[in-house]
Parts: structure tokens; sequence; C-alpha cells
């Protein structure tokens, strides 16, 4: 962020979103636009073996909106739609010849169809009451149906594994500014969204349980069909604003309420250490030959709630006309869902509502001529995800719902395909897995810094030098804290864990602690050409590195990353999951404009449009797995469990490298109308840009390596697509 570091922004530690919403006037004024995209104008899956048949990636989008008054110079609206039918083939990596070991359609090796439809609109009214009041008021909606869907689509995970996605949204707003003298202005929001979500069993999804072979292929059921949720989050804020000489103050103050209703899916899964343990025990040969099991058993449905505040205060001060200061503090409270008193683990029985949150800023801007230097620097505070209290509240160890986690030598381990109907003959009925939160669970923080120096070059050519700095605190880490060492250590002095209880009355005991630590440091430089003689560029590239200690495991794209070693957070310290060290993006646009010449030249060069955007950085980081448990925890998959003397995040697909261009042409159809022709085309070099591997790697039993991940490409973004349109505005 480089916005001084206001007080008035908070609830982040770093990201900012600003939404422009267009209103209307007095005159009528709107467009509507169709955009296609069909299988033979777009390039072939890279990872699409060539004895498959191409997918289909074709792309239907129509959009119209408009604006004008109501009553002149009052009462003004604006009302948008759109609509995208849109194929996302996801490509699977697995090889025929091991569908057919594992005796499973040969269709399944076929690109996964899946495909998004997905429904847009937003109405606006703006009503001027009187010269010093306007109200807005504004609804949006939108309505998705997505087939073939899953947290992870294709590569090694095949089409059975899939639900259908069904996500629905409601939003109704509400703002009032009021104009009380020159200096004072007061602006009031309030705000109604709501949001639902399912994951539904379809024809494709597969039945009994899930199935686990790391590194080589993920199947069966979904572990995700019956998922369900909704969410109504009312939220009130209040801005006060008035300027004294040379010092613009304001205060503010929100409040949010969060009200969630979720159902949690059940569901099973075996984790097999190759296919010819599978194998085994699908043919009845060895039933219990897999590596570990797991399951949900119980009713799922919940409510929770949340409450979260702020309140801040700040001025803009003016001491010269050359420099500004910013400065002020905001104070935010986020309150956790309730805890259920009679929960029979302790940690569960409340949860702690950190009230700390003091967050001072301050940001100042000089002005040295041709030369603005800037510099901020502040505290950030975080909400907690709510799923966090959740999953807490869910798997608090009371009777209704529960996860079983086993390993084949207990005695109470089903024999595969078995799935649990309830509590296994043989479970100790205090043997329950937990999901918590630690009672001294606070919030997380980050102290942000940066200072940039922009300096005008030549006309309308400007170069910036940024450095910004992130320290993280009190990042959430999950563990399994009920766990005790047998004694044995791997070769790497990680800890072998036995059978053993820390608090023998229950299993598993998942616990999210506000531990984690992380550092970002990154130089920005950027070069900027304001539109003139044509053209306008935007180029920039920064270097970065992030480190944490602190598996993502709050990710929404990796909710199960587990310490590797639950004593000792250090040896999970390495490159964040998001570290990428080097990225360039820039944006070339050129108008050409001819004035002289024939009137034929002028109408060939004039009214076209050249686009070109680029986009080069480091590849994606991953961790290098294994396909055995070696610490002995249940809950630390395979996946997670790193080979002897490997460090977290240490492999690195290659770069990305994308160029997307577009060219439009407009003509003018009189004096108020327009029609537009527009081609795109994204990854116009048809570059392979890979965002998944395998890298799984064979160990023995005292994580030595047997054979080291294949490297094999399991994700990449899309190859070329070309896409055509028009678009008309009046």
């Amino acid at each position: 962020m480089n916005n001084g570091f206001a007080p008035e922004f908070g609830n982040t530690v770093g990201t900012l979103f600003n939404t422009i919403t267009r209103s209307g006037a007095n005159e009528l004024h709107g467009e509507a636009a169709y955009l296609f995209r069909r299988t033979p104008m777009s390039a072939r899956p890279a990872l699409l073996p060539e004895s498959l048949p191409t997918p289909d990636v074709n792309v239907d989008s129509v959009f119209a909106d408009a604006g004008g008054r109501m009553v002149k110079d009052r009462v003004f609206f604006f009302g948008g739609y759109e609509h995208v039918k849109r194929d996302l083939p996801a490509p699977v990596i697995v090889a025929p010849s091991t569908l057919a070991q594992l005796g499973l359609p040969a269709n399944f090796a076929n690109a996964i169809p899946f495909s998004q439809n997905v429904t847009f609109f937003i109405g606006k009214v703006d009503w001027q009451l009187t010269s010093n009041h306007r109200l807005s008021l504004r609804y949006n909606g939108h309505r998705n149906d997505s087939p073939y869907n899953s947290s992870i689509i294709g590569g090694q995970f095949l089409m059975d594994r899939t639900y259908k996605f069904v996500d629905r949204s409601h939003g109704g707003a509400l703002q009032l500014v009021s104009v009380f003298s020159p200096n004072a202005v007061n602006e009031l929001r309030f705000q109604v969204p709501f949001r639902s979500q399912s994951q539904d069993r379809f024809e494709a999804t597969g039945s009994g349980p899930a199935i686990s072979i790391p590194g080589v292929a993920n199947f069966g059921n979904s572990l995700d069909v019956g998922f369900r949720f909704e969410e109504a989050t009312p939220e009130v804020n209040e801005n006060f604003s008035y300027n004294l000489a040379k010092h613009a103050l304001k205060f503010g103050a929100s409040l949010r309420a969060i009200r969630d209703t979720q159902a949690q899916a059940t569901a099973a899964l075996y984790t097999f250490p190759n296919v010819a343990a599978y194998v085994a025990a699908r043919d009845g040969l060895n039933m219990r030959t897999y590596a570990s099991f797991i399951q949900t058993v119980g009713e799922p449905s919940m409510e929770y709630n949340s409450l979260f505040s702020g309140l801040y205060a700040q001025d803009t001060w003016k001491p010269l006309a050359s420099i500004t200061v910013t400065y002020g503090v905001r104070y935010d409270v986020y309150r956790p869902p309730n805890a259920n008193e009679n929960s029979p683990f302790e940690y569960s029985r409340r949860f702690r509502t950190d009230r700390n949150n003091i967050a001072p800023r301050l940001g100042v801007a000089v002005g040295l001529g041709k030369t603005v230097i800037r510099a901020s620097g502040g505290v950030f505070y975080d909400p907690f995800q709510t799923d966090l209290y959740r999953r807490a509240l869910l798997n608090n160890g009371t009777p209704t719902f529960f996860a079983i986690s086993t390993t084949p030598q207990f005695p109470f381990a089903p024999a595969f395909p078995t799935v649990f109907s309830g509590l296994p003959q043989g479970l100790p009925s205090t043997l329950q897995d937990i999901t918590t939160v630690s009672p001294d669970f606070a919030s997380l923080y980050s102290v942000n810094a940066n200072v940039s120096i922009s300096r005008e070059i030549a006309r309308d050519l400007a170069l910036t030098a940024t450095y910004l700095f992130t320290r993280g605190n009190r990042l959430p880490v999950m563990r399994n804290i009920n766990l005790v060492p047998s004694g044995q250590q791997l070769a790497d002095g990680r800890p072998i864990f036995g059978s053993g209880r820390v608090f023998p009355g229950f299993g598993n005991i998942l616990a999210t602690e506000s531990v984690g630590q992380s550092v970002y440091s990154g130089l920005n430089l950027s070069v900027t050409k304001r539109f003139s003689r044509g053209s306008e560029m935007f180029a920039t590239y920064t270097w970065s590195h992030a480190i944490d200690d602190a598996p993502e495991q709050n990710n929404i794209d990796s909710p199960n990353f587990l310490l590797s070693d639950p004593t000792n957070r250090r040896r999970d310290r390495g490159n964040s999951l998001t570290d990428r060290r080097h990225a360039f993006n820039g944006n070339l646009v050129y108008t050409p404009g001819f004035q002289g010449g024939s009137r034929v030249l002028r109408y060939l060069v004039n009214g076209n449009l050249f686009a070109v955007i680029a986009t080069i950085q480091s590849g994606d980081v991953f961790n290098i797995g294994s396909n055995r448990v070696l610490n002995g925890d249940p809950l630390t998959s395979s996946a997670f469990q790193r080979p002897l003397f490997i460090g977290r995040n240490t492999l690195r697909a290659p770069r990305t490298s994308e160029f997307n261009i577009r060219y439009s042409r407009l003509f003018p159809l009189g004096e108020r109308m327009k029609l537009e022709f527009i081609a795109e085309s994204t990854n116009v070099f048809n570059r392979t840009n890979v965002v998944g591997l395998n890298s799984t790697a064979t160990v023995d039993a005292a994580g030595n390596v047997v054979a080291w991940p294949q490297l094999n490409w399991t994700a990449a973004l899309d190859q070329r697509l070309l896409q055509l349109g028009f678009r008309f505005s009046f």
C-alpha cells in the first residue's frame, strides 16, 4: 500500500481494494457488448496427452449497462447486467496405464470439463435530497453454477473427486453524505450482504471413500460433497471530516456483525503409499495396506456469530505547501463466536477476545520540485478467519460430530474399503480428535513500512523507486498438541511420536496458536508515461523475498498445511508459499492519430487502439513431500512429511511469462453513438506456464530418498486464447 497508511483503512495487513460504481446523469448513457471464444480459436492445453481429444474452451460473455435521470437534477439511476458462460477444462496427468492398474475408466484421462455459468447484476439510485444531502441506494447480486468443481481440479485429481458448486450472493447498501458547512462533511454507510454456497453431488461424483496415492492419483468420492454455507454481514460505518486551517481531521467508527450457518461435509479418506498397496487392498489380498485413514462422522450443521468493531482518528496536516503529514491511530476489536462451555476439552470452553489492537500510523510526503519523497509506517491488524472457530466448535469433542484418524495397526482401524457408520467397535469413547483454539490466541498484526522516491525525468515520464518492508506477527499456526515423542528420532533430529498422549482422554488435538512470524522485503522500480502523443505506458519490476515459519493452513489454496515438527517451528522456517523473487509487469497503449492527408487515410488510421500487457515472473514455490508418514503424526499427511534434511518450500517451478494483446476499432455512428470491434489474445506466444509440480519423493521408513520427485507438470496456466467481440455505446 502507498496511501500514507491512513488510519481510516483497517481490517487488513496490507491489501486494499477500491471499487468505483458509476452513477446516472441527466443524459441517458449506456453500452452493450458481446464477447465470444470458440475452441478452434485457442491453442490446445499443453498438459493434455496427444492421444486425447481437445476439450471445449468456449466462452460467451454479454453485458449491458445504462444510466440516466429519473427526476432532472435530483434523482438518477444506473443498472448493469453481465452473463458469462465459460469452459475451463483441467487436464489430467495420470497416465492411461496407471488408470488401468487402478481399475479406473479410461475416460478419466480426459480433461475434466470444469465450467462456470455466472450472472452479475447491479442497480443504483442517487437522490439529491437537498443541496447539502445526497442519498445513494445500491443492490448487487450474482449467481454461479459450476459443475466438475473442486478445491483442486485436474492434475493428479480425477473426475470422480469433483462436485457441482452453487453460489449465490445478494447485497443492499445505503450511503448518506451530508454537508453541514464548507468545512464539515459526514458520511453514513449501511449495507447487508448475504451469500450462500453449496457443494452438491452430481453424476460425475464418485461413491465410497476417497482414495489418495501421493504423487500418483487422487480418486473415489469427493471430500467436500454436502458442504452448505450461508453468511449475512450487516455493517454500519460512520465517518466525519472537518477542515481546520492546515488540518483535515477525520474520525470514524464501524460495526460489522457476521452471522454464519454452515454444514461441513462428512467424508472418509484412505491414503496408500503406492499403487501396489492399493491394488492389494482393492483385490482383498491385504485390506490393511493403507498408510492412514481419516473420517468425519456425526451431525455437521451449526450456527456461529462474530462481531467486528473499529474506531479511528486521523489528521492530514500540511505544515508547508510542499509537505503533507498523515497521522493517527486505529483501534479494532474482533469478537469470536461464543464457545461451548460444556466442551470436554478445556481450550474449547472459552474463546478469548483480544482487546489490545491499537494501530498507530504515520505517513509523510515531501515535494521537491520534480521529485516527491514519500515514507509511511504503521501497525495493521487483521481479523481472524471465522472458519477457525467453526472448526473448533464443530470438532470440540462432543459426540455430535468428530473426526477419527488412525493407521492400520490399531484394532479398531477399518479394513479397506469400509467406512464407519458410527463409532467403530473397539474405539475408546474418549479417544476423539479435537480441533481447538489456544486460550491465548491473539490477533494477527503486521508492522509495515515503505519509502519511495518519484522523479519526473522528462515531460509525461516519471521514475519511482520504492522499498517495502512487512513484519508479520502472531500468524495462526496449527499443530497437533497431543503427541508424545517415542524417544526415537529421524536422522535430521525430527522426533518420532508414539501412541502416548499429553491429554490421555483425547486423540489428536489440532490447536491454532498465534505464534507464526514472517518477513517480507521488496524493492520496486516503476516507470510511468502519462498519455501524450497517442500513447501511455507503465512498467514495474519488483525484487522481493518472503520468509515465514507458519505453513499456510489458513490459505484458501492450502487447507491442510501443518508443521513437519510440532515441537520445533524453526524447522519450517523457509520461503513463504507466496515468495516470488522477481516480477515484471508492463503495459503499453497506443492510439494512432493522423490529422493531415486524405480523408480516406485519416479514416483508416484514426479510431484504432493497440494494447500490450506483459507479465514475467519467478515460478511458484513447492514443498517437497514424501510417500510416508515419517514422524508418526497422523494429522500431517505424507505430502507434507519432507525427506531428511530438506527445507520447506525449496522447490521452484520455471518462471512464467505471458504477453497479452488487444486491438479495437471504433466506428462512429453519428454524434452520440459508436460501435467498437474488439479482438483480444492472452498468452499470445503460447508459452506453457507451469503452476503445478509433482513434488512427492519416494522415501524409506527412515526418511532417506529412494527416488527423487519426477517433477512432472501437474497444472499450467491457459495456453493461447483468442476472443472477439463488439461493443455498442450511446
